[in-house]
Order: C-alpha cells, then structure tokens, then sequence
C-alpha cells in the first residue's frame, strides 16, 4: 500500500492548500489532523476490504506488481455487487493472477490486455485445468474493463432478422401468440435463415414445389 500512501500524502498537501485558502482562520494542524484521520481510515478499510476478498498475502503481491494492479480493488467490489460469493472471488482472483503472470512475461502491459488476452487463447495449452481457469478469469476481466469503459466493447453482430426482415416479425408473432422464449426463437430463426439464404432473393420465383424441395 506504500504507492498508495505516497499518493494520498501528495493529494492531502494540495487539500491543506485549498483548506488554508478558504478557512483562514481555521488552524492548519487542526486541518492535517483531520485529513489524515481520514486517509489513515481509508487506507485501512481498502486493506480489510481486499484481505476478506483475497487472503493470500503472496496472491494480493503478485496482483499489486502486474498489469491488473490499478483494477484489482476495483473489480473485487464488482464481483461483489455481481452477486460473486466470497469463495467464488477468492478462486477467480487468484486465477487471474495466473493469467497476469503470464501476461508480464509474455511481454505485454497494462495497455495491451485485450491483445494479451487473444494472444492466451492462442498460446501453447498446458496444464488444461489451470489455464482454463485463467482464462475464465481473463475473460471476467476484459468484460469487467469493457463495463467500466476502460476498454471497448466488443462488437455486436447484426441480428439475422436485420438481413430478413420477416424473421423480426415471426419472432415477435411467436413470442406473443405462442409464448417462445428468446433462446428457442434463436433456434428458430437460425434455422430458417439458413431455409431463406438458400430460396434466394426472389422467393416467389421458387413457388411451393421449391420450398417443398429445400425444406
């Protein structure tokens, strides 16, 4: 927590500066007492906070000198608020620190973690169950960054019924009058769209004997 510090000691003298200006009269020793109440508790509720996710103190080193570092804290909360059990975080922050260690040695930074995270994909797979692990838990990350706008968010493809227009108004057809759910619609729809790329354009030139033979 030491970089932490450092940071908070530089942030608390601009404070003392601001403080002095608008509170003249105010004593300066009365002012630094106050702020570093509160830095002092932030500091040990960030540590109390980070020890009940992850209590290995080897695992939270590791995780303070790798590319996650400046999100660690952070998407241990948003695991948290994610409705991640304490046991469920504690197993994928410590994998996580397997795919960063990787990330370091590989070469890649801070800045390069989607690339890093294609190129794990790619890299030769040993030890099956951990790096399964590893890359559940890279993946967890990149969506976690994505959601907080550190990183873009991956593309959507376009929608079959976007291609086949009747496709959108089949789906929502079935989903009212016969109450589909969306994942058997996306069955559905991915079965005729494949019956509709083979009719072609012009439908109509096939008539019914036509339908009849591709279906």
């Amino acid at each position: 927590m030491a970089y932490i510090s450092a940071a908070l000691d530089s942030a608390l003298m601009r404070i003392e500066q601001r403080s002095d200006q608008r509170a003249a009269n105010a004593p300066l020793a009365s002012i630094r007492h106050v702020h570093r109440a509160c830095v002092h508790r932030f500091l040990r509720e960030a540590v109390i906070k980070l020890e009940t996710y992850l209590p290995s103190p080897v695992t939270t080193r590791r995780h303070r000198m790798r590319p996650a570092a400046n999100h660690i804290d952070a998407i241990a909360d948003w695991l948290h608020l994610h409705g991640y059990r304490p046991f469920s975080i504690k197993n994928l922050l410590t994998a996580l620190a397997g795919w960063t260690d990787w990330v370091l040695f590989a070469g890649f930074t801070a800045l390069d973690l989607l690339p890093a995270f294609e190129a794990y994909k790619l890299a030769p797979k040993d030890r099956r169950r951990v790096r399964r692990q590893s890359l559940t838990a890279g993946s967890v990350f990149i969506r976690f960054l994505q959601h907080q706008g550190e990183l873009p968010a991956p593309a959507v493809p376009p929608r079959t019924s976007d291609n086949w227009p009747i496709l959108g108004e089949y789906r929502s057809w079935m989903r009212t009058h016969r109450g589909l759910t969306e994942t058997t619609l996306d069955v559905y729809e991915g079965i005729l769209a494949g019956f509709l790329d083979a009719l072609g354009d012009d439908g109509h030139a096939s008539g019914l004997r036509g339908c009849r033979t591709l279906a």
